[in-house]
Parts: structure tokens; sequence; C-alpha cells
């Protein structure tokens, strides 16, 4: 699930996935304030391995094809892509938030007080 707001309104991307006799079909649906606005599916070659990112990207594809005119603008699609991609932290930060759970666990076992500042220092590179 994905969440933005656009034009004063809060926007929800939904994702499902049902497989259907060695098909996996992923259905995408926007969401505006609760209300459907458009869907799309994506239906998964049975040779192919079943990848939910690649099920999500293609059924989101198609969903931005299959917009109302109202939307069918290069800012909304960039809203969208800019909240599909900002859903998961990327490798960087990830390291950082794993490096600074282990210096907070240091500093708990050590009653070390580092942890305060380096967290402080270390969010301006995430």
């Amino acid at each position: 699930m994905v969440k933005f707001q656009y034009n004063n309104n809060q926007y929800t991307i939904e994702w499902k996935y049902v497989e259907e006799y060695k098909y996996y079909h992923t259905y995408c649906s926007l969401l505006c304030n609760n209300e459907l606005v458009t869907f799309s599916q994506a239906i998964m070659n049975p040779c192919d391995k079943f990848v939910k990112e690649t099920g999500r990207k293609v059924s989101l594809t198609r969903l931005l094809k299959n917009l109302p005119d109202d939307l069918s603008n290069k800012e909304f699609r960039t809203a969208v892509w800019d909240a599909y991609f900002s859903r998961k932290p990327t490798h960087k930060q990830l390291v950082i938030l794993t490096f600074l759970e282990i210096v907070k666990k240091f500093d708990k076992d050590t009653n070390n007080n580092v942890y305060p500042q380096l967290e402080s220092w270390m969010k301006n590179f995430m």
C-alpha cells in the first residue's frame, strides 16, 4: 500500500495477489479519499517465476495508462512513481539504520552516550 497527497486529496494505491491455476494475478487499485478511481491487473506467464515487485510495477504502469482525464498528466504520474519508490528505505538508509541500532545496543551495554550525538549526525546522510 502506498499513500500520497495530490491536489489536496489523499490517494492510496493497493495491490492484491491471487493465484489461479498456475497464473498469478496482481491487481492494482487507485483510491481517492477511499473511493475507487481506477484499477488494473498484471497476469504472470506460467513459465515465469512470480515476483511481487515485478507484478506491482507492471500493474501500476497499466493503471497509469488507464487514468481519468483529470489525472492524466505528468505531475500526477510523477507523484505516483515518487510515492511508489519512496515506500521502502534505500540500501544506504538501511545500512545507516542498522549501524545506529548497533551503536544504540553498544551504548546500552556500556553506558556510553555516543548514540544521541551519532544519531543526529547520521540523519544528515539519509
